[in-house]
């Protein structure tokens, strides 16, 4: 059952987006982020009632601190850039590093602790690929509390000797790395994530969060197939949606990959993979043939589900099949706002039955090379803003 709403929570930041320009190593590109958003950080952790209820006792526990234990030494010794950047946010915002690393496994820490209600299942994407048209349209749902403290980072990593490493634009939440949302990089790969709800998940694995954070990395598809298949594997699975604009192979262009953490130790992370081809009419209307929807349930991967975090995502999969086929731009923000069914929407507000709040919503348009980015309902709002994709690496 979904939490109490407040009136209005959803609605706060409706009409703003804050973006900053960060450049720096891991830890300096951290740190900054962690000052600049100090605020919203502060406000959001000390206001986020699963953190205080249920996460941090746990972690205080000798099975949490175990837990705790397995997923940091993961991340420090495979992938340390990505942990000096958490340590960087940190010290940044000034909360304590325990905190934030705690919300790096949030997800992983929900589902084993079987309160899968505390991880709002979060995001709808929509890819649309014709010869008249190119698109990926996003609603990028979370916890209320987050709306009004996400923002945008424009960030450049450096090396040590100044080298651009990394170059990405990307919508962030407060105190968390970046890429767990939607984002472009600077060779002009897109990235939106679908989170998703396995009965469980193993641990001493790459968390998550930290996961989607490395994929912006990415420049082309063996970047992406190395990082998803890096050692020891991935802890909980998503559905991961990379669309590889400069790629002129229509059967690689625009792909969704189904991720779900692996117990056998004889597979770091099981990895389903397809894409969505270009619209041909000699061939079946079906998914996969010019359109594609994903929601936050595994589709291909068999495997137990949390039922209690896809009943959302079976009724806004249950209202893209009422309607027609996505052709255009406009098909698809007509079906990211919509509110048609009351109880379980697609554009989401929190109520009694589902606590999900749709933070903002992206839309990627491959021909113009652009992403629009919306606060309010796209359906019947115009994008708060417009920012250029690279053309060139």
């Amino acid at each position: 059952m979904a939490r109490i709403p407040r009136n209005n929570e959803c609605a706060v930041g409706s009409n703003s987006l804050p973006m900053i320009f960060v450049r720096g190593t891991n830890f300096q590109v951290g740190f900054e982020m962690g000052r600049l958003m100090r605020e919203h950080i502060q406000s959001f952790y000390a206001n986020f009632e699963p953190l205080h209820q249920l996460f941090l006792p746990f972690l205080k526990t000798d099975k949490g601190q175990h837990v705790y234990d397995g997923y940091s030494n993961v991340v420090r010794d495979h992938l340390p850039q990505y942990f000096e950047e958490i340590r960087g946010i940190s010290e940044g915002s000034g909360v304590p590093f325990d905190q934030v690393f705690a919300m790096h496994i949030r997800s992983e820490l929900a589902l084993l602790l079987r309160q899968g209600h505390y991880e709002t299942p979060a995001c709808t994407t929509v890819f649309v690929h014709r010869t008249e048209a190119e698109i990926v349209g996003h609603n990028e749902d979370n916890d209320p509390d987050m709306k009004a403290h996400s923002y945008l980072v424009s960030a450049e990593i450096l090396s040590e000797n100044g080298t651009i490493v990394e170059k990405f634009t990307a919508f962030a939440y407060p105190g968390v790395l970046p890429g767990n949302a939607f984002s472009f990089n600077h060779a002009g790969v897109i990235f939106t994530a679908n989170s998703e709800s396995p009965i469980t998940v193993p641990t001493d694995k790459i968390p998550r969060y930290v996961m989607n954070r490395a994929l912006m990395a990415a420049e082309n598809p063996e970047d992406v197939e190395r990082i998803v298949s890096l050692e020891p594997g991935l802890s909980q699975g998503c559905s991961l949606n990379v669309i590889f604009t400069k790629d002129p192979n229509d059967a690689i262009k625009m792909r969704n990959y189904e991720l779900l953490g692996s117990f056998d130790q004889q597979i770091s992370t099981i990895i389903d993979r397809t894409a969505v081809l270009r619209y041909d009419p000699e061939k079946p209307t079906v998914e996969g043939n010019g359109f594609l929807y994903h929601f936050n349930k595994y589709e291909r991967i068999k495997v137990k589900q949390n039922p209690e975090n896809i009943v959302s995502s079976i009724h806004r999969q249950n209202r893209a099949r009422q309607l027609p086929v996505p052709e255009t731009a406009h098909d698809v923000l007509q079906f990211l706002g919509d509110t048609t069914d009351a109880d379980y929407p697609v554009f989401r507000t929190p109520s009694m039955k589902d606590g999900g709040c749709t933070i903002a919503t992206a839309l990627f348009d491959l021909k113009e090379m652009t992403m629009a980015v919306y606060r309010g309902n796209p359906k019947i709002s115009s994008p708060l803003l417009v920012l250029p994709i690279p053309k060139s690496a």
